[in-house]
């Protein structure tokens, strides 16, 4: 027991000597750019002129200002180093060559990413293809398309005093990049201009397809012979619903519920985080049309065929609807090498309505 506690006493005061705070970096808060962002755009000469990606707050917690520091950064994607101990130090004649004590200052991307700026000075010379041919993957991709890859980007960044002490924590500043896909509607409906496509259920499951988030659905009730996106767009809508974090939703129950043999329109869209210096952009999905269908419609075989050939993305469709509606009959449906009821292909069209079954493949005998 006397050696331990010698040990800890010996020890104790370098513990107490490595303690770091004279400056704090907060607003560490992970964002995420929805964005296709040219590498070009980041000119390290002209750093005002880049995309403002992150943002931090940095505060002298001591009594007294702190001057003749530097800033030594780092930085990964996909845990990758892109950027390594770049280290940038103020001028003499810029508001940041002393930090106040108490008064937070706000650091960006365009303050660390450079080579040179009207308040910091890189001591390490950086270009964009330096930066580029840092990593195989990056390169290529960038090559091939001419943006900043997608993924998880993160920062280090750590003050240092003139002798060489650590004045601050290394933090970590995380940023995620990720390329926009435009919204595609799956289910209930078909493109303006196709035959409204038949819905079963006056509280239909919208579906769609997308990596955005937040999304806004609207749905309005329209005429039957719709020529155009334009017609719909200066109808009020009937149902909005915004702040959706899901690619689908089901027609709420505090709603009234849809009018059986009514045609109705519905749109998503969703707006794109983007960062300070590009334009704000609204991803919109064309339009569907479906229309509710009535009991006795429901009751209808050859209807009920036609609802679900409808539904399938598949080839010389029309031929067979006309062929229905001209008077063919079909001797039998078959899933699966089963024969199935008509009740049973309603139960498998509503699980293609609401996402649950996606044909990979279809064959008409």
């Amino acid at each position: 027991m006397r050696n331990l506690i010698v040990f800890l006493l010996l020890f104790l005061p370098v513990i107490i000597f490595a303690e770091i705070g004279d400056i704090e970096i907060s607003n560490l808060t992970a964002s995420v750019v929805y964005s296709e962002l040219r590498i070009d755009a980041f000119n390290l000469d002209e750093p005002q002129s880049q995309p403002l990606i992150f943002s931090t707050i940095i505060t002298n917690t001591t009594d007294s200002p702190i001057s003749n520091y530097e800033i030594h950064i780092s930085m990964t994607w996909r845990g990758n180093e892109i950027l390594e101990d770049i280290i940038i130090s103020p001028r003499e004649t810029s508001s940041w060559a002393s930090l106040p004590a108490g008064t937070p200052m706000t650091l960006t991307n365009r303050d660390i990413l450079i080579n040179s700026s009207a308040d910091f000075v890189s001591e390490t010379d950086v270009d964009l293809d330096e930066i580029r041919e840092a990593n195989k993957d990056f390169e290529e991709i960038v090559l091939q398309t001419g943006h900043i890859p997608d993924g998880l980007y993160a920062w280090s960044v750590q003050y240092f005093g003139e002798n060489g002490e650590p004045l601050s924590e290394k933090v970590c500043i995380l940023y995620e990049i990720i390329s926009p896909i435009s919204i595609l509607l799956t289910s209930p409906g078909s493109p303006i201009g196709l035959e409204a496509y038949y819905s079963l259920s006056n509280r239909p499951t919208f579906v769609w397809y997308s990596n955005l988030g937040n999304y806004t659905l609207s749905l309005y009730p329209v005429a039957s012979t719709i020529e155009s996106p334009e017609d719909i767009e200066g109808i009020t809508p009937l149902f909005t619903k915004d702040n959706i974090n899901a690619n689908i939703l089901t027609f709420p129950e505090d709603v009234a519920s849809l009018t059986p043999g009514s045609t109705y329109g519905w749109q998503v869209t969703a707006e794109t985080f983007m960062p300070v210096g590009i334009a704000s952009e609204t991803k919109e999905s064309q339009f569907y049309l479906f229309r509710v269908m009535t009991d006795s419609e429901q009751q209808s075989t050859e209807q009920a065929i036609i609802n679900f050939f409808n539904q399938l993305n598949v080839a010389n469709i029309d031929e067979m609807i006309n062929l229905i509606n001209s008077g063919y009959s079909l001797q039998n449906i078959n899933w699966e090498n089963s024969d199935i009821t008509i009740d049973e292909l309603m139960n498998l069209l509503s699980q293609v309505q609401d996402g649950t079954i996606i044909f990979k493949s279809f064959t008409i005998e």
